[in-house]
């Protein structure tokens, strides 16, 4: 928080301390005055409010982030260069830090070999994107409103990540923290939309789950070399260009 705080203009908490206290990490900060847009996005009566200067300071802080380089190169890892804590990488503990997009993916996949997953992923699974510093939680219960000023809070999943990361956790997260129907629509409205990738990553969560397995290990990818031949269902996909 504290480089965001010198990097951009973010509106986010101001940290006062960090302490570790019988084996718990704790920060202490101040409080944001306002009220979580979910709540907002709750009580509207019919979702059609206007947001208009909301989507904009988001589109805005969004745009500040990933115009930050990254002094890790590939590497998908914290602010610091270590560990990050990402529910969907790894449930309950942290993860990586990770040399490349495609270490990364090792872990998404649950270390599946690559030869049996459909033909039409692999391609999402060998590429690489940029890495930018990416929040990891873009969602209406970390935005905090008052009157027309927002803050962002939260940002203990923030990191290095590849480009397509933020939208896919944008979605992914909605799915568990869903306040109306418009904000899946608001979410490409403030960051790159990456509708494949957020297909590829929905349907290795469906297919595979979230492993509390460190899947990157030498041992757990024997593991998963190891396990009884699986020939995953085809991806359809989202667009037409894409076929099973």
């Amino acid at each position: 928080m504290r480089f965001v705080a010198r990097s951009t203009n973010i509106p986010i908490p101001s940290v006062w301390m960090s302490f570790k206290w019988r084996s718990v990490e704790y920060i202490v900060m101040s409080r944001v005055p306002g009220v979580p847009l979910e709540d907002i996005l709750r009580n509207s009566k019919d979702g059609t409010v206007e947001y208009q200067e909301i989507l904009e300071q988001l589109h805005c802080f969004v745009a500040q982030l990933r115009s930050l380089k990254s002094p890790y190169g590939t590497s998908i890892c914290s602010v610091l260069g270590g560990s990050v804590y990402d529910q969907r990488l790894r449930a309950y503990d942290l993860a990586g830090p990770y040399k490349d997009e495609q270490h990364m993916n090792l872990q998404l996949r649950n270390a599946f070999p690559l030869e049996r997953l459909p033909n039409n992923i692999i391609p999402f699974l060998v590429k690489s994107h940029p890495i930018v510093f990416t929040h990891g939680d873009i969602t209406p219960s970390n935005i905090i409103v008052e009157g027309n000023r927002i803050t962002l809070i939260n940002w203990e999943s923030a990191g290095w990540f590849p480009a397509h990361w933020e939208f896919c956790k944008a979605r992914f997260s909605s799915c568990w923290d869903r306040s109306a129907p418009i904000w899946d629509n608001w979410i490409p409205m403030f960051i790159p939309p990456f509708e494949l990738e957020f297909a590829v990553d929905t349907y290795l969560c469906t297919e595979g789950g979230i492993s509390c397995r460190d899947w990157t290990t030498p041992e757990n990818i024997a593991l998963a070399e190891s396990r009884p031949p699986y020939t995953p269902p085809p991806f359809l996909g989202i667009s037409p260009f894409i076929s099973p």
